[in-house]
């Protein structure tokens, strides 16, 4: 008895540690506001191209003389565009307007902090928290040592039962209970995990279920994620590539994916430094089926249509 009170108490501990740090820490926050894209040069390029087509002049992308030829000037208040970024369907970024901040770092404003948090996973109604950036670890902690807790008191139970051969009609609705709870804490870890093994957040995972969810019900769904990218031969055009359900834009495998979380973004200090870690966010095999997109022609040029409504996958 005095060693399973010492287990007991010692899970308890770090159970309420976990708990404090999660709130202590809190989900964190963007380290500052991030200036918008320079686009209008690749707009206006987009649109360029767009009239060439509609003029039933050359496709080819070495053969666009048309397109602007003189050097870009960024304006002060904005920076160049990494190599691919998430959009909108029409290549635009998200950006927040309580911030006043483009929203990279997978990052979406809380109503319960007023920020927007990087990395935002999820708002826990089981410790009363927002989960991001800061407490992922913690969080983690918190419901494995809680699981552990939850498995072990039960066991112990149903083992001194065994031993003593009678169960009180008290215990039995305990472990029920406990037994309940450890099967509702041990689907959020085995969730956990799994997220981390996808590369996604809670928030995105989520995202992608209704999203497949809405394609079971309508297959002609414009609900969709979109990927700006550099053209790849011709840096004077943006292209918008389609993405499906079954992407991973960030999976580098379980461990990389784990550590991810333990990025410090307060190193960060201009726009242009979380710009950069921002695309460097994308997986090599993500980007490598991006190219193959765009080499089967799945993808519209940025600024020559409003809609992204004829590309395939």
């Amino acid at each position: 008895m005095i060693v399973f009170l010492a287990i007991a108490n010692l899970f308890w501990l770090i159970t309420l540690i976990s708990w404090t740090f999660i709130i202590i820490k809190g989900p964190g926050k963007l380290p500052l506001k991030i200036l918008p894209y320079d686009l209008s040069y690749f707009v206006r390029n987009g649109e360029s191209f767009g009239n060439s087509k509609d003029s039933n002049s050359t496709e080819s992308f070495d053969m666009l003389t048309s397109l602007s030829s003189s050097t870009h000037v960024l304006n002060t208040n904005t920076i160049s565009p990494p190599e691919m970024f998430e959009c909108d369907f029409n290549g635009l970024p998200y950006w927040c307007f309580q911030c006043s901040s483009l929203k990279p770092l997978r990052s979406h404003h809380s109503s319960v902090t007023n920020t927007c948090i990087p990395m935002f996973d999820h708002f826990c109604t089981f410790v009363g928290f927002t989960i991001g950036k800061d407490n992922f670890y913690s969080f983690i902690s918190f419901v494995l040592s809680m699981e552990i807790l939850l498995l072990f008191t039960c066991i112990t139970i149903i083992i001194y039962s065994g031993i003593k051969n009678q169960l009180h009609s008290a215990l039995i609705v305990f472990i029920i209970c406990t037994g309940i709870l450890a099967i509702l804490v041990g689907n959020l870890f085995l969730n956990l995990i799994y997220d981390l093994k996808k590369g996604e957040t809670n928030i995105e995972s989520m995202g992608k279920k209704r999203w497949i969810k809405d394609i079971k019900i309508n297959e002609s769904s414009i609900y969709s994620n979109f990927i700006n990218v550099q053209h790849p031969n011709n840096p004077k055009l943006r292209l918008i590539v389609k993405l499906s359900p079954m992407d991973r834009p960030y999976d580098k495998g379980f461990w990389n994916n784990l550590l991810l979380w333990n990025t410090d973004f307060n190193k960060f200090t201009s726009s242009i430094e979380i710009s950069e870690f921002q695309n460097s966010m994308f997986s090599n095999q993500f980007k490598k089926n991006i190219m193959d997109r765009i080499d089967h022609g799945d993808y519209v040029v940025f600024g020559s249509q409003t809609k992204l409504m004829s590309v395939k996958l």
